[in-house]
């Protein structure tokens, strides 16, 4: 009994779930235009942040090497990359920070004081940085990169060492840090792209990890992390070595595993960006499109196949814009491999439901209205693509909760792009097919009769009218 209960009831949904794409099919092939231009204005919209903000990347790593000891593989390279036969340009030392207010009273104090609390020691940081010096006058103003003047960007260095630290919020000026009555607000005051967030860059890390937050929902004891980063052009252990001895004074110093104390990371950065770092995907669109066309060929009944490849083509070029202009607006900047293989996987799965919805809808009987054809071909794919579409969700709902950052990254984007691409296919793309349907004129549906007479013929369902 109990199986037969959970039959009726799915066959129930599934009636449910038909019956609303035929009812929406009615309403688009009533006004194509209207849902054509509100997914237009959408677009438009969501898209925005992208167009306004998105920068293509400067550089990314090329490769990594881990070595114990600073080697010198000038002399003997060996079958090594010629990257790494070449000197360092510059070296780069973090020191972590990690803060908290003790003891914390939570009916006087407030979740912006523990923040400036602890961003506070940025301050007395670079004090100590600056204090230290070692045998022949080496200090860090003769270790570090120096960049020149710029009126580019005003919250970077210029015209002096380059050390990144939070306190370049406040002009490296303790006096502006104190009197600043919005902390939070001056953080996140700092606009972020796709390409690079200048508030992740001054607190080492992404905002998410440092503890900090714009808004707080609790008032308790928290712990803040942050980074100060320090470039050299010369590396030097006994800087290194008096620059923790000086730390000890006013910081509880963290000893490192005794391994870790000799390990150097080289990463290798290529200089600019090339044509050919942008070529994969700008070819795989090319291909897309090309294939979309050769898709459409298949179908013959159809008015105008090129406009209807290029709808295909729009509709995944728009998820991917789309999807990129709302991670912008939350800042969902894309540093790991996730956000470079979404617009693919955007392609494929994209692909797929607009097939399965141009076979089902062009594969009605042509002698049926435009209105009929659209209603009941997307009844008859809707809830196949409804069911892929959630079971898509709940297996990026399981990928996120694996809680390694690179899935949990590809999972957000994917999710997002998902919602986006469905979205797309439905006020987009089906007035698309609406409009090329009623371009048919009787000589076309004729031919078309002709062409489906020796098919067999879809059992279509009988839908009331609502009342």
């Amino acid at each position: 009994m109990s199986s037969r209960f959970v039959n009726k009831r799915l066959h129930t949904l599934q009636d449910r779930v038909s019956r609303a794409y035929y009812d929406y099919g009615r309403l688009c092939s009533a006004h194509p235009i209207g849902c054509l231009g509100i997914s237009i204005l959408t677009t438009l919209f969501l898209s925005y942040p992208a167009i306004t903000r998105i920068r293509l990347p400067d550089s990314n790593p090329m490769d990594v090497f881990w070595s114990h000891g600073l080697l010198n593989f000038t002399l003997n390279g060996g079958s090594l990359p010629q990257w790494l036969r070449s000197p360092p340009s510059v070296y780069v030392q973090q020191l972590i920070v990690k803060a908290s207010v003790n003891p914390w009273n939570t009916s006087q104090m407030t979740p912006e004081m523990a923040v400036k609390a602890a961003l506070s020691r940025s301050f007395s940081t670079l004090g100590h940085l600056q204090t230290i010096k070692i045998q022949n006058d080496i200090d860090i103003n003769y270790l570090c990169l120096r960049v020149p003047k710029s009126t580019f960007n005003q919250i970077l260095p210029s015209n002096g060492c380059l050390v990144l630290s939070p306190t370049r919020f406040w002009n490296n000026s303790i006096e502006d840090f104190y009197q600043d009555q919005s902390i939070l607000e001056t953080l996140f005051e700092t606009s972020c792209s796709t390409t690079i967030c200048y508030r992740d860059i001054l607190l080492g890390a992404p905002t998410r990890l440092t503890g900090i937050k714009q808004t707080y929902t609790t008032n308790r004891e928290r712990s803040i992390q942050f980074v100060v980063t320090l470039f050299q052009t010369k590396y030097s252990k006994e800087f290194r070595e008096a620059l923790i001895e000086t730390l000890r004074k006013d910081f509880q110093v963290e000893e490192s595993q005794a391994a870790d104390e000799h390990v150097f990371v080289r990463v290798f950065y290529r200089p600019s960006k090339y044509f050919a770092d942008y070529f994969p995907l700008l070819a795989t669109y090319a291909l897309c499109m090309l294939y979309f066309y050769y898709v459409v060929s298949k179908f013959e009944m159809v008015k105008n196949k090129w406009a209807l490849a290029m709808a295909a083509f729009l509709t995944v070029f728009f998820t991917l814009t789309c999807t990129a202009g709302i991670c912008v607006y939350f800042e969902l900047t894309p540093t790991l491999w996730g956000a470079a293989l979404y617009p693919y996987l955007a392609m494929i799965f994209g692909l797929e439901n607009i097939l399965c919805i141009t076979r089902s809808v062009v594969y009605t009987a042509p002698s049926m209205d435009v209105a009929s054809r659209l209603s009941h071909g997307f009844s008859y794919e809707g809830y196949s693509i409804t069911k892929f579409f959630l079971l898509e969700l709940v297996f990026l709902f399981v990928g996120y909760l694996t809680f390694v950052s690179e899935i949990q990254e590809f999972c957000t984007f994917a999710f997002i792009g998902l919602v986006v691409d469905f979205y797309m296919q439905l006020f987009f793309y089906a007035p698309c097919l609406t409009l090329d349907l009623l371009r048919l004129d009787k000589q076309d549906k004729l031919r078309f009769s002709l062409m489906l007479f020796n098919t067999d013929i879809r059992k279509l369902r009988n839908y009331p009218n609502p009342t």
